[in-house]
């Protein structure tokens, strides 16, 4: 069996194979199906990475202003550009191990009196820095959505995403989807903020 590298690429071929379709031999524009095929990269990743992974976790320092006088807040910090939501959690103090609830958000900002914030956020990161329960993951829901929109296989795509998040009693929380939240979750043994949220609200549960 062919093996990919670790890279958009690479794991793009994978879910290509996964789903019986050409692979790519250069950039994704060189592709008869190219603009799908981002598309469609983008969408499963985007909506795989809702649920809080720890792979995506990060924390960092809010970046600080004064204020306008017109507003109830001494200061007032911009989040992060890469943030993919909302922060899981905020801090005022440099270890992060109590959450800080004094603030304000409005828009990308976020007001409060402390002096400093930091704040544990998630964002995408590139594949090579993927474990392999959500490389695995990832490569059978893209493969499944390839399957529909370049083959136009109706009856693969439901097989595949029945295998990823499996059958429709399970409602989106079985298959590998299950076995990838369980490892996850073994990584990091205090509770997480957002587990039990399920970001898919249908959009990959057609697979009976």
């Amino acid at each position: 069996m062919t093996e990919f590298p670790d890279t958009r690429v690479g794991s793009i071929n994978k879910a290509l194979v996964r789903a019986g379709c050409l692979t790519l031999s250069g950039s994704e524009t060189q592709h008869p199906s190219g603009p799908a095929i981002l598309l469609l990269y983008d969408l499963v990743l985007t909506t795989l990475a809702a649920y809080p992974w720890q792979h995506f976790k990060t924390f960092a320092k809010l970046a600080k202003t004064p204020a306008a006088a017109d507003t109830q807040w001494t200061n007032v910090f911009t989040l992060p550009a890469d943030r993919q939501d909302l922060p899981f959690a905020y801090f005022d103090r440099a270890d992060c191990r109590n959450p800080f609830m004094v603030f304000e958000h409005r828009d990308n900002l976020l007001y409060s009196d402390a002096d400093q914030i930091w704040c544990q956020y998630s964002r995408i990161v590139e594949p090579g820095l993927w474990p392999g329960y959500f490389m695995d993951l990832f490569t059978l829901n893209l493969a499944a959505e390839y399957a529909l929109a370049i083959r136009e296989d109706e009856r693969l795509r439901a097989t595949l995403l029945r295998e990823c998040f499996g059958p429709p009693e399970m409602h989106g929380q079985g298959g590998r989807f299950a076995l990838a939240t369980s490892t996850d979750s073994q990584k990091s043994p205090a509770a997480q903020v957002g587990n039990g949220f399920d970001p898919f609200g249908g959009l990959y549960r057609s697979g009976g």
